[in-house]
């Protein structure tokens, strides 16, 4: 899908979220800019690394709408050198409502404004994780449930 006239808010915030836990917000991505109100930034110095979402249901009531979206948080990435990140274990549930509205007959996303939410398969297969936070990374994904 490449643009959002015909996106139902539920739709949207799937394809947002599918698109975020592949990574493709860590670099530019100019669809990103097309579906949400704010500037959106490649340069992120930390980013989180999820074993799984779930997108929740719509409610929706004329021009905004409200989807809720469940992460299953495994810890961040960190920058910690120019070429050099670590990863920080940190396992919880986090749950967050994205608001739309409508704008000139399509929807937005107003909120929330999150950092990157990246599985962890996609951050396993990026460099430069040391060997250490890839093995801790590897022991994580086998043995957490996923929302």
């Amino acid at each position: 899908m490449q643009t959002t006239e015909s996106h139902s808010p539920l739709e949207l915030v799937r394809e947002y979220v599918e698109r975020d836990s592949r990574g493709e917000r860590l670099r530019t991505a100019p669809w990103f800019l097309s579906v949400v109100t704010w500037l959106e930034d490649p340069a992120f110095d930390s980013y989180t690394v999820i074993a799984g979402f779930q997108v929740g249901q719509l409610a929706q009531t004329g021009d905004s709408a409200t989807v809720a979206v469940t992460y299953q948080r495994l810890g961040w990435i960190q920058t910690t050198g120019r070429n050099t990140v670590r990863f920080v274990p940190s396992d919880t549930v986090e749950r967050y409502d994205f608001r739309l509205s409508m704008s000139t007959g399509r929807w937005l996303i107003t909120q929330p404004r999150l950092e990157p939410h990246v599985l962890v398969d996609t951050v396993l297969a990026a460099p430069p994780l040391g060997a250490a936070d890839r093995d801790t990374l590897q022991a994580r994904r086998s043995t957490v449930r996923r929302p």
